[in-house]
């Protein structure tokens, strides 16, 4: 991607900066003011010397985003830049319009921070910056989030990049990262970098898969205004469910010989508080019933095709599952690594978008399961169950590298 002639010349005015922040838009008109102002005091607070710009990068919002992020004004020192996103629009084309710009002005960490957050404090540029600045490639989040929130990354994203990739990232599409400028050029030059939702896991997996140094920071609740999605899982997040999950396969295709051939365990430094005392996260509504009925009728659409892809045993696993309103972590686990090693195989993106969409209503199974099973437990105990989950995955490694 090159930037525009009028990038271009907004960078050139700049110049070379230390640090750039990245905020990545979206039709976020109640946010946009309170990130900036909250990344603006956190810069200035801990970076006064250090010369910092903002890039509000634009989805195209059909509402006041844009308009509001211009007219918001930063401290004197802070320079900023608002565009919409270069090339097509998504999260991974805003994504990598800031790295462009992060290249050009020779900035040596680049952060990303999302654009509807209402948790964000000062503070969390300090704790995302600073490990950047003394030699970490990558650091990722660590949040308190309710045991209902971050669906795609309890049940898939996570229990993945930690079994195949050996790195135990609780929060591997966080959405809020520091990168050095060797990540962001690395995965600027990387063949499967997208310009959707599937580029936060390509930051994390890219880093892991690579070795590079990760580190995990503690930034305490997480709540962010998209969270509402969650209401109605199947047709607000189906879109994201597709994105991280095709980025996911198609990375452990990409590095296949790495994670099946060479024993590696990826190294996480990690800044967490033994105990928390803040505020408890916003509970999430979540209708189990309606989950298990969408799984069944999905179940039912993609019978055929299951049937094909699954051996015999799983199969008739998950067809139980359809009527015990319980999908257990070995049978969904055995179920991903399948669907992943058919989707490799797939010879047309018509078929593979198929394999997702019949992965994605065996996920709302999955998650549906996990909602009954821990609608009684409280959050940290459910965070166990979400572990032994990974663990399971971690455990059927072998049985993956015999059918991948």
């Amino acid at each position: 991607m090159v930037l525009t002639p009028v990038l271009q010349e907004q960078v050139d005015k700049i110049g070379p900066v230390d640090i750039v922040v990245g905020i990545p838009t979206k039709d976020v008109e109640t946010t946009i003011v309170h990130t900036l102002n909250v990344v603006g005091m956190g810069l200035q607070r801990y970076f006064e010397e250090v010369n910092s710009l903002v890039v509000i990068s634009n989805g195209f919002s059909s509402d006041r985003t844009r308009e509001l992020a211009r007219m918001f004004s930063l401290p004197p020192a802070i320079e900023k830049i608002v565009t919409e996103d270069v090339g097509e629009a998504g999260k991974g084309s805003a994504i990598r319009t800031t790295f462009e710009i992060a290249m050009a002005t020779d900035a040596k960490c680049i952060m990303l921070v999302d654009g509807d957050l209402l948790s964000v404090s000062p503070s969390w540029m300090a704790h995302l910056s600073e490990p950047i600045l003394f030699g970490a490639d990558l650091v990722v989040p660590f949040y308190i989030r309710d045991k209902y929130d971050g669906v795609i990354t309890n049940n898939i994203a996570y229990p993945l990049i930690r079994s195949v990739f050996k790195a135990n990232i609780r929060q591997p599409i966080g959405g809020d990262y520091a990168l050095s400028r060797r990540l962001a050029e690395r995965l600027l030059r990387h063949p499967i970098f997208p310009h959707h939702f599937g580029a936060d896991i390509s930051i994390t997996t890219v880093a892991a898969a690579e070795r590079m140094n990760i580190r995990e920071s503690f930034l305490g609740l997480k709540i962010h205004s998209s969270v509402t999605r969650y209401i109605d899982v199947r047709n607000q997040l189906s879109a994201m469910f597709q994105q991280v999950v095709s980025t996911l396969f198609d990375l452990m295709e990409y590095y296949e010989n790495d994670w099946k051939r060479v024993e590696w365990k990826v190294k996480i430094q990690r800044r967490r508080n033994a105990h928390y005392y803040g505020q408890r996260p916003v509970p999430v509504q979540v209708d189990p019933m309606k989950l298990i009925f969408h799984f069944k009728e999905g179940f039912k659409i993609h019978r055929d095709l299951l049937e094909q892809m699954l051996p015999k045993g799983v199969f008739k696993k998950v067809h139980a599952c359809t009527q015990q309103r319980k999908f257990d972590p070995e049978t969904w686990a055995k179920t991903v690594y399948h669907m992943a090693a058919a989707y490799k195989r797939a010879e047309t993106e018509k078929k593979k978008s198929i394999i997702l969409d019949a992965l994605h209503d065996l996920w709302l199974g999955r998650y549906a399961h996990f909602v009954l099973e821990t609608q009684d437990m409280s959050t940290r105990k459910a965070e166990t169950v979400i572990k032994e989950q990974a663990e399971t995955f971690e455990t059927l490694m072998p049985y993956l590298k015999e059918i991948y």
